[in-house]
């Protein structure tokens, strides 16, 4: 009885091991939408926050427990705020690439054919371009580029063994960018201070992809 067992957990490894084997590595990709808060400045009466609602592209690279992502994004943005009695009101666009590493666990539900996974990682918005009436000053659009940590979930959705859908829904939290961090630093030299900081900010990516297996 025991050996029967032992076979029975050794052929149910073996016919795991060669599915994960078979499928382990994907591809695709699809559109995606990343908007939210990229950032401001405040203290001794400055305050403003950076917004951004960018739509577009991305594509992925998936070994199962990994996803590596790719994706050019641009919408408007805006800076809204005050210093003092003097208001800020900049509206503009933005254009971006966008790079995010996220390990994932997947497990299957149902028959098998939907796969469900939380997500953790990290990401970089690189911003390539800025228009409209942003003033930067001195500084590049690329200053305004952000580090962040993101995290949430997502779904596979299987049509057949080698072709899936691939939904995703991540929040993420965006560290201050060079622009905020240089504009704190002026303002506070200026008020011979170290009373005003600057900000990071949270956001949203929701994507839609379709994926391939190999």
């Amino acid at each position: 009885m025991a050996k029967r067992c032992l076979l029975v957990a050794a052929l149910a490894a073996l016919i795991a091991g060669g599915a994960f084997a078979e499928s382990i590595f994907s591809a695709g990709g699809g559109l995606m939408f990343d908007g939210g808060r990229i950032g401001g400045v405040s203290g001794y009466g400055q305050s403003y926050d950076i917004d951004a609602f960018g739509f577009g592209a991305w594509v992925f690279a998936d070994a199962r427990f990994a996803e590596l992502a790719i994706g050019f994004i641009g919408g408007p943005a805006s800076m809204e705020g005050g210093a003092g009695f003097y208001p800020i009101s900049e509206r503009g666009s933005f254009f971006a690439m966008d790079l995010s590493l996220l390990g994932k666990f997947p497990f299957a539900i149902g028959a098998g054919n939907i796969s469900l996974f939380p997500l953790l990682g990290i990401g970089y918005t690189v911003m390539l371009t800025v228009g409209g009436d942003f003033d930067l000053g001195d500084s590049s659009a690329t200053d305004l580029s952000t580090f962040r940590i993101q995290f949430g979930g997502g779904a596979d959705f299987d049509i057949s063994e080698s072709i899936f859908i691939r939904t995703s829904l991540l929040g993420a939290w965006r560290f201050p960018s060079r622009f905020t961090r240089d504009v704190a630093s002026d303002l506070n030299t200026y008020f011979g201070s170290t009373g005003v900081s600057a900000n990071g900010g949270f956001g949203v990516a929701v994507k839609v992809g379709v994926g391939f297996r190999f």
